[in-house]
């Protein structure tokens, strides 16, 4: 018995552009990169308690991440961020006594992130940065680059 005979190939109905995936909203996607952030902190936390070096590949490159946390006279100052940008006021930060202690300041900060706690600062910066990708219309201008050849 042939394929054609056993299965019937039949036009598939059209799904509107983009819904691949599921909807998700501007606040839960940029919780998800903060929580994404908190996981390789994590995994820094791990392997400098071992000391070793903990490094992430992006845009096919080995780098290190930057620590969320300092080391101080004090003890270990954790100033969490999200992008570039602290999620604290300038120079403020959660003191915590040794870096490992440290474990447990991330998993509680991870849990406050998941019930939405951050979000006002979350979206603060993220207003702050702007849209990225769009760039605004202008009549006359069609996209990026180069103007097309006549």
């Amino acid at each position: 018995m042939a394929f054609a005979d056993k299965y019937k190939v039949q036009p598939l109905p059209q799904a509107p552009r983009g819904s691949m995936r599921a909807p998700i909203s501007p606040r839960e996607r940029a919780r998800a990169k903060l929580l994404a952030a908190l996981k390789v902190q994590h995994e820094l936390l791990a392997a400098e308690l071992k000391g070793e070096t903990f490094m992430v590949t992006r845009m096919g490159k080995q780098m290190a991440p930057r620590a969320f946390w300092q080391t101080t006279a004090v003890g270990v100052a954790f100033t969490p961020r999200f992008g570039n940008q602290f999620l604290f006021d300038k120079g403020q930060g959660i003191l915590v006594g040794e870096l490992a202690t440290l474990s447990q300041v991330l998993r509680d900060f991870e849990e406050a992130v998941k019930l939405g706690e951050f979000d006002a600062q979350i979206t603060e910066i993220a207003e702050s940065r702007g849209s990225r990708g769009t760039s605004p219309t202008v009549p006359g201008k069609r996209g990026r680059g180069r103007p097309r050849r006549s």
